[in-house]
C-alpha cells in the first residue's frame, strides 16, 4: 500500500460535492471527455482526479486508475454543472427560477457553485443590457435622421443653416 495522500480542504470539499451529486446531471453538450486506462493496481479515482485537476489531461492520459468509470463520471458531472450554470443563466429571464431554488437540487454545494451562478448571470445580464442599449441607441439615431428628413421634405423652405453664421451677401450686424 502506498503512502497516504493529504488533500487540501477545498479539494476534499469539491470531491465530496462531485461524487455526492453524480446523479444530478450527465448531459453537458459534448462527447465523452476522458476515461483513464483501467488497472486494478492503478491509483484511486480520487488521486487520479486530483492529479488530473492539478497537472492537466496530457500528463494523465497514459496513467492507470483502479476506478476509471468514477473518474469519467466526475469529469462529466463537472462539465455538466458548468454547462447547466451557463444554460440556467441564459434562460433566467424566461423562467426566473431563483438561485437558491436551483442550489437546493444539490447535496451540500460549496460556496463557489453559487458564486459561479451569480458571475454567469451577471455576464448574461450585462451582455443583454449592452445589446439593448446599443439597439436603442441606434434606433434613436435612425429615428432622428428619419424625422429630420421627413420634416425637410414636408417644409422645404426651412432654413437648416446655423443662425450664428452670417449668410453670404448679408452683413454681420
Amino acid at each position: 500500500m502506498g503512502k497516504k495522500i493529504k488533500y487540501s480542504e477545498a479539494f476534499e470539499r469539491d470531491w465530496k460535492f462531485y461524487t455526492n451529486n453524480l446523479d444530478k446531471f450527465s448531459f453537458w453538450g459534448g462527447d465523452v471527455i476522458f476515461e483513464p486506462i483501467h488497472d486494478v493496481n492503478g491509483i484511486s479515482a480520487k488521486e487520479f482526479f486530483h492529479k488530473l485537476d492539478s497537472t492537466g489531461m496530457e500528463k494523465m492520459k497514459s496513467k492507470t486508475c483502479s476506478e476509471p468509470k468514477l473518474v469519467a463520471d466526475v469529469l462529466r458531472f463537472k462539465k455538466a454543472l458548468n454547462f447547466h450554470i451557463k444554460q440556467w443563466s441564459e434562460g433566467y429571464n424566461d423562467c426566473g427560477m431563483p438561485i437558491q431554488e436551483y442550489l437546493e437540487m444539490f447535496s451540500d454545494p460549496p460556496d463557489w457553485v453559487e458564486t459561479s451562478f451569480r458571475n454567469q448571470l451577471y455576464k448574461v445580464v450585462k451582455q443583454e443590457m449592452e445589446k439593448w442599449t446599443t439597439e436603442k441607441s441606434s434606433d434613436n439615431i435612425s429615428l432622428d435622421k428619419e424625422e429630420i428628413s421627413k420634416s425637410n421634405e414636408a417644409n422645404p423652405t426651412t432654413d437648416t443653416t446655423d443662425p450664428l453664421i452670417p449668410k453670404p451677401g448679408t452683413s454681420s450686424i
